[in-house]
């Protein structure tokens, strides 16, 4: 999965678990992130909640890029 949204690159984690499903982490990781060569960015204070419009055109977003 190539940068699309300003990322610098992308972390993921894709997992088959007991269950017949498939679980999976997408993370940006950026260019100023608190924590730089860690696996997950872990800041020190909560974020700031994400507006609605922004999480739904994100979703949006990864969907299309999925089904590319």
């Amino acid at each position: 999965m190539s940068p699309s949204n300003g990322n610098v690159k992308t972390n993921y984690n894709v997992l088959g678990n007991s269950l017949p499903h498939m679980h999976t982490h997408i993370i940006p990781r950026y260019a100023d992130d608190p924590r730089p060569g860690w696996p997950f960015p872990f800041p020190e204070n909560d974020p700031e909640p994400i507006a609605e419009s922004v999480l739904r055109a994100d979703v949006e977003a990864l969907r299309k890029l999925v089904r590319t």
